[in-house]
């Protein structure tokens, strides 16, 4: 019975540091535009934006007069940001070194949209 004890808490910390190293995989800085489209007024603003992910959290700047934005993201490359202001939570997905994500308001007639690319790692000299 101890032995087995001592094996499964030998495995929890294994698993939990797989598990760290798939969402690791994503890992990075992601840089492009992030645009917010208003169907009332045509409201159209583009901005460029740094997201941040780092062991399977995101930071991404909040609109201005807003906090910045900590989410998610999974081993699948599935992004969950947060909600803010008059928007829901935000969602998203990684694949390769591209990011598209959304954040819908609860009126549903603005979105902001965002479409970045993983920014190469600076070179060592």
């Amino acid at each position: 019975m101890r032995i087995l004890l001592v094996l499964a808490l030998l495995a929890i910390p294994a698993a939990a540091q797989q598990q760290q190293r798939s969402v690791a995989v994503h890992d990075g800085t992601w840089v492009g535009m992030r645009t917010l489209q208003c169907r009332a007024g045509g409201r159209l603003q583009r901005e460029r934006v740094t997201m941040t992910i780092r062991n399977g959290e995101v930071t991404v700047p909040g609109l201005l007069g807003d906090p910045e934005l900590i989410g998610t993201v999974d081993a699948q490359g599935e992004v969950r940001l947060p909600r803010f202001n008059t928007f829901g939570p935000g969602e998203g997905t990684v694949r390769g070194d591209h990011f598209e994500g959304e954040h819908m308001n609860r009126s549903r007639n603005c979105l902001i949209n965002y479409d970045l690319r993983r920014e190469a790692p600076a070179r060592r000299r």
